[in-house]
């Protein structure tokens, strides 16, 4: 019923609800309704003060909780909270799953902060987080970098890639620096499979 109301735009109903539920009712699943919904609403920093609430409360977070508090950091553009929400998320074991990684690596890359991208096993996904991350920030040479980075490292990019790499270069009036890497790129990759 609070995600209903919630995708309903009835966010102050759902937390009404939400908090006269019996404590011994709000489990995990569901504290990551609500983080959700207020996530859905853009609102960033009750989403956060909910995950810290919901410690309080007793109910341990999990991998989908943090995840969502790691996007809460970013409409925060709190780079400390995400700190702190990586920290629990290695203690946790969490970081062994690709989607965990990929969502810490578009974390950190949106906030700004490469140093921990490097930290996790690059694949595809990863990669295409931080290419992502660039675009949303206006770093075109550093996207441009990531990308070769990313064919140095040996990870073959994806329409993904492609389209994140041809849609920032767009984006930054550098369209022909976008459509020249894709084309050196496949004529590479083609040369090689003809091999």
């Amino acid at each position: 019923m609070t995600a209903a109301l919630a995708r309903n735009g009835r966010i102050e109903d759902a937390k009404l609800l939400f908090d006269r539920a019996p404590r011994d009712q709000r489990d995990a699943a569901a504290w990551n309704v609500m983080i959700s919904a207020l996530l859905e609403c853009d609102l960033h920093e009750e989403a956060f003060g909910m995950v810290q609430a919901m410690d309080l409360d007793g109910v341990r977070p999990n991998k989908v909780t943090l995840v969502a508090a790691l996007e809460a950091c970013c409409g925060c553009s709190s780079l400390s909270r995400a700190k702190t929400i990586h920290s629990l998320l290695r203690e946790n074991d969490h970081l062994g799953d690709p989607a965990v990684r990929t969502a810490v690596t578009n974390t950190f890359g949106r906030l700004g902060d490469s140093s921990l991208i490097q930290d996790h096993p690059a694949d595809t996904h990863a990669w295409n987080a931080i290419l992502s991350a660039h675009s949303q920030r206006g770093g075109f040479q550093e996207a441009v970098d990531a990308f070769l980075a990313m064919n140095l490292e040996g990870i073959a990019p994806d329409s993904i890639t492609f389209m994140t790499t041809l849609a920032l270069c767009g984006h930054t009036g550098a369209p022909d620096e976008g459509w020249r890497e894709f084309v050196d790129y496949n004529i590479k990759r083609l040369s090689l499979m003809n091999l």
